[in-house]
Formats: C-alpha cells, structure tokens, sequence
C-alpha cells in the first residue's frame, strides 16, 4: 500500500475540515441562491430566485448579454448554474451563471439556435442540451419524427457531439425521440426525456436515453403504455419534465397550441400538470385549473412549461404567457400563486437543501456495479443511488449470486465478498439503507469467476484505492479554494459599505453554501480512502 500518498491525502483533508469548522458565516440578506430555493430563467435574460416558502423574489442576474433568450436553466454540483438560451442567429447559447451573477459563456453553437432543455450529468458534470431547430444532427438522416437531437458539452463547452434517432437505431435502440422538452438523469449513465409533440400520429412520450452512447432504452410512458397499466391517457404536447426523490415523474402538458382536436384553439384550461410511475408508465393527472377550482385553489395555468419539486416536495411551474411562478399541491392539485412579474418565465430548477423534506421513503437503487475476482472473493464498486429518499444513507449491502454471500459498508460504494468458490461464476447486486428502511436492488453486475492463487483482487484493491485517493485531493482542493474565497470575503466586507457590501454578501451566502457542498463530498472521498485501504490490506497485504 502506499502509505505515503494515503497518509498524506488524510492529513490535507484533516486541517482543511479544522479550517472549514472555524469559520462562522456572516448574517447576509443577498440575492444568491439558497438552499431550497427554485431559479427561474426568463426569455430577457434574468435569472431570479424564488423562496417557495414566502415567495421572495431576487435577482441573481440580470437580462440581456449572454443569457438573453433563456429557456432552459440546470445547476451544476459546485453551485453555478447552466442557462441554454435561444438566439437571433443559427445557434444556440450555453451560459455558466456563478452564484455572485457573473455570467461566462461556455459555448455559441454548434447546437441550433432553438434550444428547448437543458440537464446535468451527475457523473462527469457533462452538460446536456435539447433542441428543436434541426431535426437531426448535423450530417445524420431524418429517422421517425426527428423533430430534435440532444447535444453533449464538456463542462468546459468542448468536445461537443450529437445525438438523434439515426444514433439510437445504429446501436439497436429505439428510434421514438421527438423534440426533447424535459430532460432529468435517473443516474449517471440513463436520463429521461420528454418528447414533444410529433403529428396526429406521434404523441408526446417520455423514453430512457443512454446519456453517453444516446441509444434509446426503452419507452417509460406514453398514452397506449399508461391505458394499458390502468391509467390516465394525458399525454399532447409535452413540456418541462422533473423527478421528485421517490422516482415519481412529472411533466407539463401543453394542449395551448397544435391544434388539438378537441379545443382548437384551446385555452389554459386545457393545459395540465401530469404524474408518471416510470415502473408502469401510469399516468394520472395531478392539475388542470378545474382540478385546482375543485380544490379550494386558484385557476392560474394559461401556458405553462418548466416544472420542478422542491425540497419540501411541492411542485413549482413556470407560467410564460402571465410572467408568474404557481406553486401545486402535489396531492390535492391546488394551484396558488408563488411570484408573478417574472417577464416570460421558461426554465426551472430547485436548488436541494431546506425546506421539509418529505420522510419515510427509502432510498433508490445504486447503479454502474461492477466487480472482479479474486482468490475465493471479488471486489465490488457501484455508484450512488440517484436519490437517498430525503435522508441520509447509512449504509450498502452486496449479496452474491448463486450463494447469497453478503458484505456491508457504512458508506463507501467498494466492498470485499468472501467466502466464494473458486470456478463458479458469480454476480452481485447492491441496495442501499437509510432510516426508511433498505431500497430496491441495482442491476446484477456481469459475471466474474474466483480463481485459486489470483492476484488481481489485490491489484484491483489497489486501483480502487488510487482512483480514491485522487477524488480526495480533488475534493481537499476544491474545500481549500472556498475556504480562501471566504475569508476573502469576510476581509472585503468589513471594509465595505453601500452596494459594494451587499454584492459581497451574496457572494459571501453563495460562497459558504458551495462549501458546505464541497466538505460533504470530501467528507464521502474520505470514507472511500478509508474504504479502500481497508480493501487493500485484506486482498494485498493478508496474502504477502
């Protein structure tokens, strides 16, 4: 084991915990992002916080220059936001927006200039874009209604591709995908996307994209799936799209336009917020303005796109036509105004943290395991569930197949299973335990065999225990960079007076929450060195 290094990694992440627990945050009224907040991107450019607890409105940034044309907003896991916006010329605008309103353009094209959604990969922070203005991508074929492709960014704007259809089908996927409305990640390999409309024959439908490859898995909903599962059949023309903790889906219906058959042409009255069980692919309709009428609430959609669920599990829709955020009861479809005089608001994102989250739901399935053999063991590795189900998790558990050998972690995603018979192939699946109880199962990894004498489970102990090592320092660097920028901060301020002093505030809020972010990560890098080593010294050094 390298002692050194993992000694080293420790010891850097120890005095930067001790630097981060000394600092106390100044009270501040600013105009940053909070925990629990939702941002709203509006067609003019500015970006707005909204408290969906007392509605207070603030600016974080202002209209025009690069964000000019927003239509779709994300937030990254350092704390910046994403806004795709649509421009005058033939391409569309991506924008990182800090958490103090400075904005900085990541990429001007080759996207089409009609953008309609934008999401974040939560594994390698890869910046996904929808949009409307080719059909296809560039150089591809038109394959079923190819109304849309999805373009992929490098956090930093390079390496774009595409893909469409015509990607989908050369790899044996589906070729269902229409202009793509919605986007949410199930994880960091699959995302959702809501497909708008596509013809009197190709009604809006929501399907699972490979996020890297772009093959099309599999349709999760659309009217004859969810007639079939006992159902409502609400899908016309979809819009946002959002996923709430419990893996519940929901998305804006728009019949306001297209000539729909039944309401030509329709009014808000016949536009609607819809639930999705992504099992079934069960629709059932959560509020239309009757709905809301029957409710006690108010008659407020007219032409709605964005929707998210906020940390106390309301769900919150942006209204263009009458510039207002409506926040709805998820339950009784009770519409009641949240923030109104947000010009023509489109893109929507809650931001995690605050408010009340909804308890007594168990955690979602852990993804990506794989595993490899050892002498009578194999070592297991996984990703985090999309969701922990609104409380922390506390541990994971692998179980072997055929056999039923177990192992368990109190955290960290690698683990050693014992006990195996070398010869025989095995696969692992993995659930993850909060204080709700133990979640669904992830996917069987593929198969590997033990094999007397190996020696791969040590030296894949120690690649696990490097790769660790170095999300540490990653992560110890990025808690020393914020913790220098507070300080800084707290410097300027004392000094400071007028508008210059409330700027710093804001900034000051921002930067204290993106560090709380990025000491819990470290904090899990930490627990996975640990993890690993513990690995290391059971597959290496028991056997030197």
């Amino acid at each position: 084991m390298n002692r050194t290094l993992l000694t080293g990694a420790l010891s850097a992440a120890s005095l930067l915990f001790s630097a981060v627990a000394v600092l106390t945050p100044a009270p501040v009224s600013a105009a940053a992002p909070a925990a629990g907040d939702v941002v709203v991107v509006s067609y003019d450019g500015t970006v707005y916080s909204v408290n969906p607890g007392t509605g207070v409105v603030q600016q974080v940034a202002g209209a025009g220059g690069l964000t000019d044309g927003g239509y779709a907003v994300a937030r990254e896991a350092g704390g910046s936001l994403v806004v795709a916006s649509r421009t005058d010329g033939a391409t569309g605008q991506l924008t990182r927006v800090s958490a103090s309103g400075t904005k900085t353009s990541i990429a001007n094209g080759p996207l089409g200039s009609a953008v309609l959604s934008v999401a974040i990969n939560p594994s390698n922070a890869q910046i996904l874009v929808g949009e409307e203005s080719q059909g296809f991508c560039p150089g591809s074929t038109a394959v079923g209604n190819a109304t849309g492709p999805i373009w992929a960014f490098a956090a930093d704007g390079s390496g774009s591709s595409c893909q469409d259809n015509a990607t989908s089908q050369a790899q044996g996927g589906l070729t269902v995908g229409t202009a793509p409305m919605g986007m949410v990640f199930v994880d960091g390999a699959q995302m959702y996307v809501a497909g708008g409309y596509g013809g009197d024959d190709g009604r809006g439908s929501i399907f699972a994209v490979d996020a890297t490859t772009g093959r099309q898995s599999g349709v999760i909903s659309d009217n004859q799936m969810s007639a079939a599962a006992g159902g409502g059949q609400f899908f016309y023309d979809l819009r946002g799209l959002a996923r709430a903790a419990s893996g519940t889906l929901y998305v804006v219906d728009d019949r306001n336009i297209n000539g729909h058959p039944t309401c030509n042409p329709c009014d808000g009255d016949d536009t609607r917020v819809v639930a999705i069980d992504p099992a079934s692919g069960r629709q059932s309709l959560v509020s239309d303005n009757a709905r809301s009428a029957a409710a006690g609430g108010q008659r407020l959609l007219t032409q709605p796109y964005g929707v998210a669920v906020t940390s106390g599990g309301t769900l919150v829709v942006t209204d263009q036509a009458d510039g207002q955020l409506i926040a709805i009861d998820p339950t009784t479809g009770r519409q009641s105004l949240l923030a109104e005089g947000l010009g023509t608001p489109v893109g929507v994102v809650a931001i995690s943290g605050g408010g009340t989250t909804p308890t007594g739901q168990v955690p979602g399935a852990p993804s990506a395991v794989s595993a490899s053999a050892g002498d009578g063991a194999a070592t297991v590795q996984w990703s985090a569930p999309s969701t922990d189900g609104g409380t922390p998790i506390t541990g994971y558990t692998v179980t072997a197949t055929p056999g039923g050998a177990t192992a368990t972690t109190t955290g960290a995603r690698t683990a050693t299973v014992t006990g195996l018979t070398n010869g025989t192939a095995y696969t692992f699946r993995v659930t993850a335990t909060n204080a709700a109880g133990t979640g669904a199962a992830s996917a069987a990894s593929a198969p590997v065999t033990p094999t007397a004498g190996s020696s791969t489970g040590c030296a894949d102990a120690r690649s696990v225990l490097e790769a660790a090592q170095q999300t540490l320092a990653r992560a110890s660097a990025a808690v020393a960079a914020l913790v220098r920028t507070v300080a800084t901060l707290e410097r300027k301020i004392v000094t400071a007076t007028g508008q210059r002093k409330r700027d710093l505030r804001r900034a000051l809020r921002a930067a204290n929450a993106d560090l709380d972010l990025a000491s819990r990560d470290a904090r899990s890098a930490l627990a996975d060195v640990l993890a690993a080593a513990e690995q290391v010294a059971a597959q290496c050094v028991a056997r030197a």
